[in-house]
């Protein structure tokens, strides 16, 4: 009785396993095909956030200049512009992740700088908050959204997502800029 019942379980282990390397393997065209896409996506947007951040780092800097209870946002900002720099050569989901953390501590920033009195009474702050909190949108972040989508619908529903990041296929964030 308890050899049938540990066969049983083993053929149902391996049913499973093969079942879903199988899953994976037809799969992987699409995976690899939407993946890349999602990768010569990331390029240009990746150059249009440097100009976005050195606006950041300018109200950044005008913030620091200013000193005062602002210095946490900061430092904070400091420490996520240098592992932008430092990301260049990361995957795509790394520096996805340091420019979304970017994003946040941008709004973070204008907020802390429009609900002072004291630092909106600083030209030289609001201007530089302003900028940033103004630029537009990058044009190719709606692109870069959309690849993000196909790819994480190549990577299917729950049974796959496991199997396919096990393959190396892991999850990519889409970027948000939080802009409205």
């Amino acid at each position: 009785m308890f050899r049938w019942v540990r066969r049983a379980v083993l053929v149902i282990a391996l049913v499973v396993l093969v079942g879903s390397a199988l899953l994976a393997l037809t799969a992987r065209p699409d995976l690899n095909r939407t993946r890349s896409d999602v990768r010569a996506r990331w390029a240009p947007l990746q150059t249009e956030l440097e100009s976005r951040y050195q606006l950041l780092a300018n109200a950044n800097n005008a913030t620091r200049a200013a000193g005062g209870p602002e210095r946490a946002i900061v430092s904070d900002i400091d420490a996520a512009l240098a592992d932008w720099r430092a990301s260049k050569t990361a995957s795509v989901t790394t520096q996805v992740h340091d420019a979304n953390v970017l994003e946040a501590l941008g709004r973070r920033l204008t907020t802390a700088v429009t609900g002072s009195a004291r630092l909106r009474a600083m030209n030289a702050v609001i201007a530089a908050a302003r900028a940033y909190a103004n630029a537009t949108e990058p044009p190719s972040a709606a692109a870069f959204d959309t690849a993000v989508r196909k790819y994480e619908n190549a990577r299917g529903g729950s049974f796959r997502r496991p199997v396919v990041g096990l393959f190396g296929y892991d999850s990519i964030p889409s970027y948000d800029t939080g802009i409205a």
